[in-house]
């Protein structure tokens, strides 16, 4: 319950909208929330996203299991009560998390064949980037039709927006 109300506390306040996916490991994880999408002028490139503030972190809650297409919160390795804004979706049955770092709570999970976007992500190039400007380096960051090394807002994965659903769809 504290990790699912954390979550929809973000959600309504709309913290999650106009946020990345700064972390994609094939087979493994995406990752978001925790980063804004960068918006520049339209007559001008590049940008880099911000780290946006946390409402602090919150108690572990590892009861269910980190199957393919569940979400989870990410937290600081050695810390098991560290999770703040950032989640992740499992990309395959990733039962390690169940244990590593005292356990990953997963509170919620895509619905229906959701899974297939992002599973796109699986084959996407990755880069290391280092935004030396304001100290962020984003190792594992899926990128999308990257032309030379000016990273325009267009070649991030973005999260536009995130809303919460008052009855869960009829799965068919």
């Amino acid at each position: 319950p504290i990790t699912t109300n954390n979550f929809l506390e973000y959600v309504r306040e709309g913290l999650y909208d106009k946020t990345l996916i700064h972390r994609s490991v094939s087979e493994f994880v995406i990752q978001g929330g925790g980063y804004t999408w960068p918006t520049v002028a339209s007559n001008e490139s590049g940008g880099y996203p911000l780290k946006f503030k946390s409402k602090g972190e919150i108690i572990n809650e590892p009861i269910n299991s980190n199957l393919m297409g569940t979400i989870a919160m990410a937290k600081v390795s050695g810390q098991p009560n560290s999770a703040t804004s950032e989640w992740f979706v499992n990309l395959s049955d990733n039962i390690s998390l169940d244990s590593q770092n005292e356990g990953f709570s997963v509170f919620g999970h895509l619905l229906g064949d959701s899974i297939n976007n992002p599973l796109l992500l699986n084959n996407q190039t990755k880069y290391n980037v280092n935004y030396s400007d304001v100290g962020l380096n984003l190792p594992e960051l899926p990128l999308f039709d990257l032309q030379g090394n000016i990273i325009n807002p267009t070649n991030y994965f973005a999260i536009h927006t995130v809303s919460t659903i008052s009855q869960r769809p009829s799965e068919i």
